[in-house]
């Protein structure tokens, strides 16, 4: 498991991106796997599916938040540094 507190804002960038691939990727492979006919599928197969879904969609909603808050925090420590060095602070 990743340590998303300690990564910078483009590492988190990146490995959002590279969750938001994986989701389209499981969805696309869940779709073709649940559309197939004549085939059964097992309710453990497509709750797989809805459980790996489930969670990568859960990382990316914390991956997003975590994101908001970094870049908040950095723009609020970017404002202060501008202000003390015009003297307003």
């Amino acid at each position: 498991m990743y340590d998303f507190e300690k990564m910078s804002i483009a590492e988190l960038e990146k490995k959002l991106e590279e969750l938001k691939d994986s989701l389209e990727d499981i969805e696309e492979e869940r779709s073709l796997v649940l559309g197939q006919r004549g085939i059964h599928l097992s309710s453990s197969t497509v709750g797989k599916y809805e459980a790996e879904i489930e969670q990568i969609n859960k990382r990316i909603n914390e991956l997003e938040e975590l994101l908001r808050k970094k870049r908040c925090d950095w723009y609020f420590v970017l404002n202060r540094k501008m202000i003390i060095i015009i003297g307003i602070w």
